[in-house]
């Protein structure tokens, strides 16, 4: 006789391939006939983009643009002055990807990992970029499992509780800020924009129906050149956003996340009512890689018995990975930068540009560590009129651990840094104390090769014979109280009540009294 079942149908995510490799992105930039020649090269920074993305044979191939902003030392009678260059580079990079089919959801993240300089002559720069991508592809999988039976009294089921995570969203969005906003009053006016550099930071994020709401800001600072003595100047401006994106898919109840690139940056300078020129516009195109997760319980049927007979299991191997334990931190790391002995002292701190990145998960002793590094670049002002800006580049470590109790050594650990907030205090002329706040979130998966049930059929009825009314039975090792009950025909919960007992838990040697 077959058992009716009920059925869950449980959707979740494969990685067929993660990848994280680097390429090399060169250009040469010629000084305007504008411009004077180059001295020394100051500073060299940029934003990289993706133009497009798509998987072909086996392949994923990535287009992007490379932005770089030159700032150098002039040569000849406006040495004391600051000028800047542009440059965009288009790229291409191939990842290999042999188990794809073309089928897969695509994510890529592309960072700048360092830029780097050779100056050919004094009109001739050439450039280079190194650009980190992170590649990965998962592709959905149903598998139907047995969860419960439907009919049949006389059927007891043991269960395994399996935690799942599924992305089932995922989409790309543009959000497009044009704002302006003037210096302060302390501030001189402006001659010319040197350097724009643009931190996104998330505040909100909520999933609803096929919608999001984004909220956020922009740390916009800004270089430039004073009109009143040709000095360099900073200044640091917030723009608060809140954008309500289409996300087809997306439902209220789902888990999200999103992350943010810069697409483009154009800024020009405006007069304000008095027409001086002290108002910054803006036009600012944010990339949005949106994210809907499904977490969701299930309970899998993974052994049974009868209570009036034998019964004939059928089962299907499969490999479900769960998802262990979903994490959320933050934490603040301290450190002290000091500066190189071949570089004059700080006058004035410009630009603090920081990056973070994960190097290494560890597990251990129900705790996650995630140790990473921070980069730190700081563009500063210094006294010396033969080197009027400089930077320089500072790598510290952290280290940050959280609790995760289900959390073991066999588990496969996914974690993401974020730059929260980045403040400095000068300590002196040669050093700078720097306080940043990184967010962390760390996502745990163990893949577990299980065994379901998804098939009950009673084989044979129990014979009417008499049995004895009480049967003891000492507890061996191993021994659980649904084995006790499936060998002696009754449930745990007749165990229980024949016994006394109020837990699970079993003791080697102790005496069970089998009720009938």
């Amino acid at each position: 006789m077959s058992v009716t079942l009920k059925k869950e149908i449980i959707q979740t995510s494969d990685v067929i391939c993660q990848k994280y490799n680097r390429t090399t992105v060169e250009s040469d930039v010629i000084v305007p006939d504008i411009n004077p020649d180059i001295l020394k090269v100051l500073d060299v920074s940029g934003y990289v983009t993706i133009t497009e993305k798509n998987i072909r044979s086996g392949k994923v191939y990535i287009q992007g643009t490379v932005n770089m902003t030159v700032l150098y030392a002039p040569d000849g009678e406006v040495f004391s002055s600051v000028k800047s260059l542009s440059s965009t580079q288009e790229f291409n990079h191939t990842v290999d990807a042999a188990d794809s089919d073309g089928t897969e959801n695509l994510s890529v993240e592309v960072e700048p990992e360092n830029f780097n300089y050779t100056l050919i002559n004094s009109r001739k720069i050439s450039l280079r970029c190194t650009v980190g991508a992170n590649v990965k592809l998962t592709r959905c999988r149903e598998t139907e499992l047995a969860s419960g039976v439907a009919s049949g009294e006389n059927i007891c089921v043991n269960t395994k509780k399996i935690r799942v995570c599924n992305t089932t969203v995922s989409s790309e969005n543009r959000i497009v800020i044009c704002e302006q906003f003037e210096l302060s009053s302390d501030r001189p006016s402006i001659s010319e924009l040197l350097k724009t550099t643009v931190f996104p930071e998330s505040t909100e994020f909520t999933l609803m129906e096929n919608k999001a709401v984004a909220k956020g800001q922009v740390r916009i600072c800004t270089l430039y050149i004073s009109a009143d003595d040709g000095s360099v100047q900073s200044f640091e401006h917030t723009l608060p956003f809140s954008e309500v994106l289409d996300v087809d898919g997306a439902e209220e109840d789902m888990e999200g996340e999103i992350d943010y690139s810069i697409s483009d940056i154009y800024c020009e300078v405006r007069d304000d009512s008095d027409g001086e020129p002290r108002i910054i516009g803006i036009d600012l195109g944010l990339g949005t890689l949106i994210r809907g997760m499904r977490i969701q319980e299930f309970d899998v049927i993974c052994d049974a018995y009868s209570l009036d007979g034998n019964v004939s299991l059928t089962t299907e191997p499969t490999a479900i990975e769960q998802l262990v334990d979903n994490t959320t931190s933050q934490m603040t790391h301290k450190s002290t930068v000091t500066l190189p002995e071949a570089l004059p002292e700080i006058a004035q701190i410009c630009d603090l540009s920081t990056s973070a990145s994960v190097d290494r998960i560890t597990v251990s002793n129900g705790e996650i560590t995630v140790t990473g590094s921070i980069k730190n670049t700081i563009l500063y002002m210094t006294r010396d009129d033969s080197m009027p800006l400089c930077s320089f580049t500072d790598t510290s470590e952290f280290s940050h651990s959280m609790p995760a109790p289900g959390v073991s050594e066999n588990s496969v650990c996914d974690a993401k840094v974020f730059i929260e907030h980045t403040s400095y205090t000068m300590n002196g002329a040669n050093s700078v104390d720097l306080r940043i706040i990184l967010g962390l979130s760390v996502r745990s998966f163990i893949t577990e090769n299980i065994s379901p049930v998804i098939g009950i059929e009673v084989t044979e009825e129990s014979s009417p014979g008499k049995k004895p009314c009480i049967t003891f039975y000492f507890v061996r090792s191993g021994d659980t109280l649904w084995n006790i009950a499936k060998r002696y025909h009754t449930t745990v919960d007749a165990l229980k009540e024949c016994n006394n007992l109020s837990s699970d838990l079993l003791n080697i040697g102790q005496q069970i009294r089998i009720c009938r």
